[in-house]
């Protein structure tokens, strides 16, 4: 029984081209993958199988699901964004939704385009194997939210990296993961040949075991420049305007603020005003009923103000400032929803505070957003982009002697963020 291998690079090293079935597999694979069959003959419901970037996950996947169905089994897949989503159906050339997505399934389209999500409900069909990509994104609610909805005669295997940050928790809730990363029933840990000649994870590897970034250049795969923040942002805008798929990714959020303040500027959309046509932001709360999760990056393109839309309510100053958006770079393109200007980079306190001072708002249709152009290493997990730049300041350095494991957790999580170049900024 053979599978097409697609895995594709970076997380980014490609395996064995062609089909591959289970003989196939490196002897570590056909391990992980016995003791996954063993533990669904043993009922057992919840599974955790980890492995790091270029370790054959996907393709250990697709062997499994084909060895579940020669069974009997059903087989679904679900990622923890839309970007994971898009990227794993890719690979296996198989239908993959978002959690929320799955999980949600009062799916309505209104008039406008937008598409709204309803209350929790089963999951999938008993006598399904569901596998959860990326799922060292899902926080301990979530993780509860998907069991509880998980049916009897049904198995999740969750399937993540667990040398990667774990999730801060959603809406700013408790942290730490929902899957029991710290003890998965199978676990990689060998990079396959294809994996160790792709320069991008010969750096990761090293980092995961705690090596340093590298010294020298590896053009064009990996760049150490130095420079000021006013040169990162210049750097960054650059890329921008060539139509790169980039981020900037950072430690704190003074860093992450002073950056998108530095990079609007030159972007021209400071002058503009606080949300410019092509504005890229980033959700800071779970949004289930529109469809963004906390973390996703997107771009907007203001529609109307609340004051255009209802011209005859009797709304304040602050609640005609309310903007209908169209969300462009999540998995539902035609998505609209409100922001408000003044609560851009609000706390969750805040943001809802403001949306109480405007009944005619449906609070559900509301997203707390903040400025996306440079993310905190935290937020970047579930993205992948083309180019991303590193930031080394004082901050990061100061945490490497402080707590030298979480910060090598943090820049392997963010060096794996890349699908083909990485630049390293040594901020002094």
């Amino acid at each position: 029984m053979q599978v097409e291998n697609q895995e594709q690079p970076c997380e980014t090293g490609s395996v064995v081209d062609g089909p591959i079935g289970y003989d196939d597999l490196s002897p570590d694979q056909a391990a992980a993958i016995d003791k996954l069959l063993d533990a669904i003959e043993k009922r057992r419901r919840v599974l955790v199988l980890s492995g790091p970037a270029g370790s054959g996950k996907s393709t250990l996947v697709a062997v499994l699901a084909t060895l579940l169905r020669d069974d009997g089994w059903h087989v679904r897949y679900m990622a923890s964004t839309g970007k994971a989503a898009s990227r794993l159906q890719q690979i296996l050339g198989e239908p993959v939704l978002t959690i929320h997505s799955m999980l949600y399934h009062s799916v309505n389209e209104h008039l406008d385009g937008r598409l709204s999500f309803g209350n929790a409900a089963q999951i999938c069909d008993t006598h399904t194997v569901l596998f959860c990509d990326e799922a060292s994104m899902v926080d301990v609610r979530l993780d509860q939210d998907i069991r509880k909805n998980l049916p009897r005669g049904a198995v999740l295997i969750y399937v993540g990296d667990r040398h990667q940050l774990p999730p801060v928790g959603a809406d700013g809730g408790p942290g730490g993961w929902g899957p029991d990363f710290d003890h998965p029933d199978a676990d990689l840990t060998e990079v396959h040949r294809q994996g160790r000649e792709n320069p991008n994870l010969v750096v990761s590897g090293s980092l995961r075991l705690g090596g340093p970034l590298p010294a020298e250049d590896m053009p064009p795969w990996f760049l150490r420049r130095t420079g000021d923040m006013s040169t990162v942002a210049g750097w960054a805008v650059e890329e921008l305007e060539r139509g790169e798929d980039m981020a900037l990714l950072v430690y704190t959020n003074d860093a992450r603020q002073r950056l998108n303040r530095l990079l609007r500027q030159a972007l021209g959309k400071r002058s503009q005003g606080e949300v410019a046509d092509g504005e890229r932001l980033v959700c800071s709360m779970n949004n289930k009923l529109v469809g963004c999760m906390n973390g996703e990056t997107f771009v907007v393109h203001p529609l109307k103000t609340a004051a255009e839309v209802w011209p005859s309510a009797p709304l304040d100053e602050f609640g005609q400032r309310f903007l209908r958006v169209r969300l462009e770079g999540l998995p539902y393109a035609s998505q609209t929803a409100w922001i408000h200007p003044d609560l851009i980079g609000a706390n969750s306190r805040a943001f809802r505070a403001g949306l109480e001072r405007c009944p005619w708002i449906d609070k559900d249709e509301a997203l707390n957003v903040d400025y996306g152009y440079a993310i905190t290493y935290h937020k970047s997990q579930g993205s992948q982009y083309r180019l991303v730049g590193l930031v080394l300041d004082d901050a990061l350095r100061r945490l490497v002697k402080r707590d030298p494991a979480t910060a090598r957790r943090m820049v392997y999580t963010g060096y794996t963020r890349t699908r083909e170049r990485v630049v390293a900024w040594v901020v002094r």
